[in-house]
């Protein structure tokens, strides 16, 4: 059988450290062991959060697509385990399908699973669950980082990239040495430049007259022209930065950097600004709780345009932005038509307590079986590695007898300490597996399902979002209705509540 290894980190801190070798030894043992021939090894540190940072994911299943086109036989992939491979329901949907077709089969050598087309139900069933377990990890991860950023934020340290003259002082650079804090310091033509700028804007030149000046005078870097446009001149004009606060996750914050212009200064230049003083101007409407959350019908984004009426009322409405100019009228739909229509996915999921207990029996069976698999594996490989450490004795023993020579000798044991060391990491690694995660998983997302239309009656708008986006996957605004799909662990709770035969 021809393979495909996968080696992935989501981290660069892993990436530089041992993680990446040592998947790329095991799967390639692996696939010895298995006798497949390896097509490609996929060796990448990726996050699976972002879309546009998932290229190497989408490499994978564009060669998966290609080289098993027309054939009969199936391609392995082989990986670590299941969050090496993807953590969420979009990869997953994307692998699933070539599975189904039979063209593919999914080895996960650490966790001793094999996934086919012809696999049990349940395989299928906990391979959804320990997604949505991935998937809820790495969102989770996600908002921790979130959290840690904006404490920085709120302390007064910089979480980000310095701005234009300033730079992200060096560990060694950092007075208390606290690696936790983004210590920014101004370099020597930014302390020149940035004041510059300022004093011209408030004399009134423009921006592209202030670009000029300083070029002229010789204050911008070399190095730094080429990209030293009109539009960096706005940007840092506007930055509240450069006079010693900043923005961070919608809050300004006092920094503790050294600000280069001051708050006097900075606040007249705001005043130059032409939105500032433009009749009628009124601030851009901050997002409803659908914003981003679903595209129109024709494929354009929907956007949020509320309205306040002469009586003082406001109202939510949104709309196709139109992109692709397909309306020639546009439909303003309210917010709460919107949430009305997405009730019946709630209702969908709705599982009696006593179905969900029936289910969780099977999967208690099933977990329990693959307990005692696992102890079985154990057992086999600590039988196996004694065997091993009385082979070493037995090839000492023909060496001193003669029967091998000194170079068969050294040969053979280190043949027989290195399957040894391979059979103790193993081992070591299998004795460390924690057991349950799935059924814990599975029991959250049961109980969410019985609980899901009366949480969804009392919740705000903002938490209702937050359950949409827990259960709904390319949510669609059609005219006045919507569109959606079930992501696959509530998809098949659907089936389930729906159906008496759903352990078939």
């Amino acid at each position: 059988m021809e393979a495909i290894i996968i080696n992935r980190v989501s981290d660069a801190h892993q990436k530089e450290g041992y993680s990446l070798d040592e998947q790329e030894r095991l799967g390639k043992q692996y696939a010895d062991d298995q006798g497949f021939r390896v097509l490609r090894a996929f060796t990448f540190q990726e996050t699976a959060s972002k879309v546009h940072q998932r290229k190497k994911f989408d490499e994978i299943v564009a060669f998966i697509a290609a080289h098993t086109s027309g054939k009969q036989k199936a391609l392995a992939v082989v990986a670590e385990k299941h969050d090496r491979l993807y953590r969420n329901h979009t990869n997953k949907a994307q692998l699933q399908l070539f599975i189904e077709e039979g063209k593919i089969e999914i080895h996960l050598y650490k966790e001793r699973k094999t996934i086919t087309k012809d696999s049990p139900p349940s395989d299928f069933l906990v391979d959804d669950m320990m997604t949505s377990v991935n998937a809820f990890t790495s969102r989770n991860i996600g908002r921790e980082t979130k959290k840690g950023l904006l404490g920085k934020a709120r302390d007064g340290w910089f979480p980000g990239k310095a701005p234009f003259g300033y730079i992200n002082a060096h560990p060694e650079l950092r007075e208390d040495k606290n690696r936790r804090r983004g210590i920014i310091k101004p370099l020597t033509w930014g302390e020149a430049l940035i004041p510059r700028m300022y004093d011209l804007r408030s004399q009134g030149f423009s921006f592209d007259r202030v670009r000029g000046a300083v070029l002229e005078e010789g204050l911008v870097p070399v190095d730094k022209r080429p990209t030293f446009h009109k539009s960096t001149v706005e940007k840092i004009l506007k930055n509240p930065f450069y006079m010693g606060e900043f923005d961070w996750s919608g809050e300004r914050h006092q920094g503790k950097h050294t600000p280069l212009v001051s708050k006097s200064l900075w606040k007249t230049v705001q005043e130059t600004f032409w939105a500032h003083f433009r009749p009628g101007f009124r601030a851009r409407h901050k997002n409803g709780s659908l914003s981003g959350f679903m595209k129109c019908a024709c494929g354009c984004s929907v956007t949020y345009d509320p309205k306040d009426k002469p009586s003082g009322r406001h109202y939510d409405y949104y709309r196709c932005s139109n992109g692709k100019k397909q309306h020639a009228k546009l439909r303003y739909v309210s917010e709460g038509h919107i949430f009305q229509e997405f009730k019946p996915a709630l209702d969908s999921i709705h599982i009696t307590e006593k179905r969900a207990d029936e289910v969780m029996h099977v999967l208690n069976e099933t977990e329990e079986k693959a307990r005692r698999a696992h102890d079985r594996n154990i057992e086999a490989m600590q039988a196996r590695l004694k065997e091993m450490e009385s082979a070493e004795d037995l090839v000492y023993d023909d060496f001193r007898k003669g029967v091998l020579d000194e170079v068969a000798y050294k040969r053979q044991i280190e043949r027989v300490r290195k399957e040894r060391h391979n059979l103790t990491a193993i081992l070591g690694e299998a004795q460390q597996e924690v057991t349950g995660a799935v059924l814990v998983t599975a029991k959250k997302i049961f109980e969410l399902a019985q609980k899901a239309p009366d949480l969804y009656l009392r919740a705000t708008h903002e938490e209702r979002r937050g359950l949409l986006t827990t259960i709904l996957s390319n949510p669609i605004l059609d005219g006045l209705s919507v569109r959606y799909e079930l992501k696959r662990p509530f998809r098949l709770v659907a089936e389930m509540a729906s159906s008496c035969h759903w352990g078939g």
